[in-house]
């Protein structure tokens, strides 16, 4: 039907009410159908209907005989002035809707239009215009019918020509009313919504039992559930159960006017535990009930748990350390003289006697002892590293022994090492550290037993064929140790070399012997590659960078003779009776002219006194009255040509680590063995001589 035809019908009818046509044409007085105002006639009559109150009404309804009837109805409500924009289509409404400037203060609405099905006319006005209410009129007279109207957003439902006109006109009142606050909750939602954007805590209201009055969306961040599956339920739900009953007490205990701070565990997302803080206190709602609730304001404090405890770890560990380092001078000490007494009392020993044996054990001990002193050392970081030319092949075969020893006799130990020296540039003990912390990891791995393969060796990688993205092109030597253990799923992988990280529970281990070994590969340029398969096991391999000059290296060891003995003037500063006494005679014994010292003061007035400049110093770095580190400095003033040797097992003198790293002192690390002390004394004596060699060119 046109629109024309329309307005004609419509002022046949004899309608009260004012009309106003929405056309595209200009129409002037003349030109207006009979019965309709033009724009200058509205005018006229506007001052009529000033005491009205203006209802901008959408009508979709495709029935024009139905359409007649509730104009006509609209037309007797009292105190309104209606503004009526009549649609035939769901698309004319959503046009209508988009288009109109003033809005539309309610939609009367048919479910049976032409270019939709029954309700999805409903369904799309109700979802993207909201804050407009919507009145259905059908001619259905069916309660499911009316039940999934009002589900869908309708504000109510009238059945055609069953209702009179005043119920439409208290229906409308009611819909206009319900706008209104539509209106004002939009508003406050979408304030809120903007707080929200910007705050990560979760803003709960919930009665004293824990059941859920409201929750912000913030939910969502801590559990991934949303807001609506919360409210109505006890918020204790989403607490681990460990924590709930001490939550409900200390609620319980809450004052009038008390703020209750509660840390406790949440179970989140995927089953994954969370730590959240929870600030509790009572809302004050202004109405009048025996308990009013609380509001509970929840902070996602997981990463602060995590560094606490973290931070927890790394306490236990430096009280650890202060306590290694406290003793570890002493103790180092006392292995020293275990370690001579026992070389000095093997070398004595024929080779079959039955004592042989048994000193070698008292050896191994001390060594065993010496490792675990730099194993905690390392940890408290007080260790003093060495980096120097060494041999994978000798780390491992002097290892091999303790290896044995420390996995137990329920597993086997089966050692494979390269044909040729795999020297790399590193720390000696901190090689050993790497070894012993990945034999000790397979070991864990095979509770029930089995086979552990310890192996060096060689390879080169190209651009195209580096294992991963942490390694560089080149030659390396590496270290392999393989088990048959547990294995590891993936995500156990991706986590392994992680700081306090453990498979283990909290009472065992310390979570860093694997990130010890991978920090010691990073620190020497090298790399870690991992293989692992639940139920297989597992394979560690350890790449180091080839020494430069590995080949002036594979020469000189195996041409390498035991020369001899140079005599020299030794001047030996220890605080250590024992130690002192003990090492004095072994020099005195091997021809060296040896005068001795407790302290750094001591020394030194043995260095101003002495004739004949000493040719080596000896000292240790821990001294009462005067350290090492102060001591090296007066010889390096008053007798230049003085090397200088340390022998300590730790320190915490910052300035004497800067001054041994940048100038490279030669450093003898307690305990040792006699043998060791006199190799270590030949090349400070060679260096000399190199020195002065020099000096004459």
């Amino acid at each position: 039907m046109e629109g024309d035809e329309f307005v004609s019908r419509a002022c046949e009818a004899s309608l009260e009410i004012p009309i106003v046509l929405l056309t595209g044409l200009a129409l002037d007085e003349a030109d207006a159908p009979e019965g309709i105002e033009t724009h200058e006639a509205r005018e006229i009559s506007r001052q009529r209907i000033m005491k009205k109150q203006a209802l901008h009404i959408l009508l979709v309804e495709d029935n024009l005989v139905d359409a007649r009837q509730i104009i006509r109805q609209l037309s007797r409500l009292e105190r309104v002035h209606a503004e009526i924009v009549h649609v035939e289509t769901y698309e004319g409404a959503i046009d209508a809707l988009v288009e109109s400037q003033a809005g539309f203060d309610i939609i009367l609405l048919d479910l049976g239009l032409p270019d939709t099905s029954e309700f999805e006319a409903l369904r799309g006005l109700s979802a993207q215009f909201p804050w407009v209410p919507v009145i259905v009129l059908s001619g259905f007279d069916e309660d499911a019918i009316l039940d999934l109207t009002m589900d869908m957003g309708a504000q109510d439902y009238l059945q055609k020509g069953s209702y009179e006109p005043a119920l439409l006109g208290r229906a409308i009142s009611h819909a206009i009313k319900r706008k209104a606050s539509l209106e004002i909750l939009h508003q406050l939602e979408a304030r809120q919504q903007v707080v929200e954007r910007f705050t990560e805590e979760l803003v709960i209201v919930h009665e004293l039992s824990g059941e859920c009055l409201y929750t912000s969306g913030a939910l969502q961040i801590f559990s991934g559930k949303y807001r609506t599956n919360l409210v109505g339920k006890a918020i204790q739900n989403l607490m681990h159960p460990r924590d709930r009953d001490e939550f409900n007490r200390r609620v319980r205990e809450l004052g009038p006017l008390d703020v209750m701070t509660f840390r406790f565990r949440l179970e989140g997302k995927q089953g994954k535990t969370e730590w959240v803080e929870s600030r509790t206190t009572w809302l004050d709602d202004g109405e009048d009930r025996d308990a009013p609730p609380l509001i509970s304001v929840w902070r996602d404090v997981t990463e602060q748990q995590k560094l606490q405890e973290q931070l927890l770890h790394s306490q236990k560990m430096e009280a650890v350390g202060r306590l290694t380092g406290g003793v570890a001078h002493d103790f180092n000490n006392l292995l020293t003289i275990v370690l001579s007494c026992s070389e000095s009392l093997l070398g004595s020993l024929p080779d079959n006697h039955r004592g042989v044996e048994d000193v070698r054990m008292i050896m191994d001990a001390a060594e065993r002892g010496a490792a675990l002193t730099r194993q905690l050392l390392t940890f408290s970081r007080q260790e003093l590293i060495q980096i120097m030319s060494a041999d994978l092949n000798e780390v491992v075969n002097s290892l091999s022994g303790m290896l044995e020893r420390t996995i137990g006799e329920h597993i086997e130990l089966e050692v494979q090492l390269a044909a040729r020296p795999c020297f790399i540039q590193s720390d000696i003990s901190q090689l050993e550290q790497v070894v012993m912390n990945l034999v000790i990891n397979a070991r864990e791995a095979m509770p029930a037993g089995g086979k552990v393969r310890v192996e060096t060796g060689a390879v080169s990688f190209d651009k195209d064929s580096l294992p991963t993205a942490a390694a560089a092109p080149g030659y390396y030597y590496f270290v392999r140790v393989k088990d048959q253990g547990l294995g590891m799923s993936a995500d156990v992988r991706s986590k392994i070399f992680e700081p306090f990280f453990s498979t283990k529970e909290r009472v065992g281990g310390m979570g860093l012997g694997l990130a010890n070994v991978y920090a010691i590969a990073s620190q020497r340029r090298g790399f870690i590659t991992v293989d692992s398969e639940v139920g297989v096991g597992s394979t560690f391999t350890v790449f180091f960078p080839r020494h430069e000059n590995a080949d002036e290296l594979d020469r000189q060891d195996e041409g390498k003779k035991k020369s001899e003995l140079r005599e020299a003037n030794i001047l030996y500063a220890e605080d250590d009776d024992m130690l002192r006494r003990l090492a004095s005679n072994l020099l005195t014994e091997q021809g060296f002219s040896v005068s001795s010292a407790s302290n750094g003061i001591e020394a030194l007035e043995l260095l101003r006194a002495a004739r004949n400049p000493f040719d080596l110093v000896i000292t240790d770095v821990v001294m009462p009255k005067m350290g090492g580190a102060m001591l090296a400095r007066y010889v390096q003033e008053e007798s230049p040509g003085t090397i200088i040797l340390f022998t300590t097992g730790y320190t915490e003198d910052a300035t004497f680590v800067e001054e041994f790293s940048s100038k490279k002192f030669p450093c003898l690390i307690k305990p040792f063995a006699p043998s060791k002390l006199l190799a270590k004394i030949q090349e400070c004596l060679e260096l000399r001589e190199q020195q002065a060699l020099d000096e004459q060119e």
